[in-house]
């Protein structure tokens, strides 16, 4: 049975921002598992996570399916099945587990298939966890490489599964279905590659730099995008095949030289498939929008300013503690997304914890604080990546949990804001 948890108005403390009226959605029948990185909304319009598990070696991250229902924490939660058994790497194998899909979720809107691929940091069944450069030569214990897996919603068949990238695990990855091909970003070394679903094999492309960006996105021609270790934006030019560095960057704050300003998450505006918004993976985050040119310029970025507008510098900030993410468009327009705001890093200690939802008007550049993201004593501290179904219900990942869980929220309607659909998103 499904254990859901509802914010009321006792939860709002007299000196901090009231609770966020949401519905949490506890994962109760894998209480291993502690973050769900990847989160998206399948070409079925369901919403499809990855219960990860990092921190308890031997076991695998697991597919599961929430349907939203009239109510906000009363949808029907389906666990599908266990990625390392599907992929043929089960966790007992003495393996480096399958432990994890990082933000390589994507969705084909004309065949239904929902495409994964698994990602490492896991170790062995009874050991705590994994060093993969101090495990690169190891034949027995070495993550064997990153699994894809094709999952048809329409039947709930898995169809296939492959080696998309040996010995590495897979960052984050973006859909080109016309073409027929996967982009993605692998993890130790940061490669970019380029899969061919037809004759199921990749290409490399040669590595992005040190820092694993944690998103490629994608124009309206297919030109799929991402970024180096300072922020400078790459471009797979699909006619061409070939990576090529643009002589534009991401914003980052006026002290810092940009290193560590990759791309964490990416959102196409629902109005223009060309403009997409996003927020680096940095200290402090800053919000950008960036109009790409698939014709072969270099686009125009907008800095738009902090996510969390106001927020004092702290000396003990770091990229988990003050971490931006979950950016997704509801149907009113507003550009949605959470916020961690603590002092430091307190996984453990749930009281310091403060995850926000916030939302920016894209027309004003205004942002508002709509609450904390606090269920009874509990308290998210981070959320990786989220999604929105058809009805304009957005769903949240949570990281750091155990079990691991989602936050369900549905944005009030407006008459002075008509709602507008959002379109499926291509990337993980």
């Amino acid at each position: 049975m499904t254990r859901t948890v509802k914010a009321t108005a006792a939860d709002a403390g007299a000196a901090e921002e009231p609770a966020v009226n949401a519905a949490m959605i506890v994962f109760d029948k894998l209480p291993l598992s502690d973050t769900c990185w990847s989160l998206l909304t399948g070409p079925d319009d369901r919403i499809y996570a990855a219960a990860c598990t990092e921190h308890t070696g031997g076991v695998s991250a697991y597919l599961l399916r929430y349907t939203p229902a009239e109510e906000l924490g009363k949808g029907k939660l389906e666990y599908l099945f266990d990625i390392g058994d599907a992929v043929g790497e089960p966790a007992h194998n003495g393996r480096a587990t399958q432990c994890k899909v990082h933000y390589c979720f994507l969705a084909d809107p004309d065949t239904g298939i929902l495409y994964g691929a698994t990602h490492l940091s896991g170790g062995p069944r009874g050991e705590p966890g994994y060093s993969w450069f101090g495990s690169w030569h190891e034949p027995h214990r070495s993550f064997l490489g990153s699994f894809l897996f094709a999952f048809d919603t329409r039947s709930d068949r898995i169809l296939w599964t492959d080696m998309c990238y040996p010995w590495e695990g897979s960052r984050c990855m973006a859909l080109d279905h016309r073409r027929g091909l996967i982009h993605g970003v692998a993890f130790p070394r940061s490669h970019y590659f380029v899969y061919d679903l037809e004759r199921r094999c990749h290409t490399d492309y040669g590595r992005t730099g040190s820092v694993n960006p944690q998103a490629i996105w994608l124009d309206s021609r297919f030109n799929a995008y991402t970024t180096d270790d300072f922020g400078n934006v790459l471009r797979f030019n699909a006619d061409r095949q070939r990576l090529e560095r643009l002589e534009i960057r991401l914003p980052c704050a006026a002290h810092s030289d940009g290193w560590h300003n990759v791309v964490y998450d990416v959102v196409e505006d629902p109005r223009d498939p060309d403009v997409v918004y996003g927020i680096p993976w940095n200290l402090p985050a800053r919000l950008f929008r960036y109009r790409m040119d698939p014709s072969g310029g270099v686009g125009e970025m907008a800095d738009l300013g902090p996510a969390l507008p106001g927020q004092p510098y702290k000396e003990t900030a770091t990229f988990f503690s003050d971490h931006v993410g979950g950016l997704v468009f509801g149907q009113d327009g507003w550009l949605y997304y959470c916020v961690s705001d603590m002092v430091r890093e307190v996984w453990d200690v749930v009281s310091d914890r403060r995850c926000l939802l916030m939302r920016m008007d894209p027309a004003t550049g205004r942002t508002e604080k709509i609450g904390l993201l606090k269920f009874g004593d509990f308290r998210a501290a981070y959320v990786a990546r989220s999604g929105i179904t058809s009805g304009g219900r957005i769903l949240m990942g949570d990281v750091i949990n155990h079990p691991s869980r989602l936050y369900e929220y549905q944005p009030p309607t407006s008459p002075d804001r008509p709602t507008a659909a959002v379109p499926l998103r291509r990337w993980g």
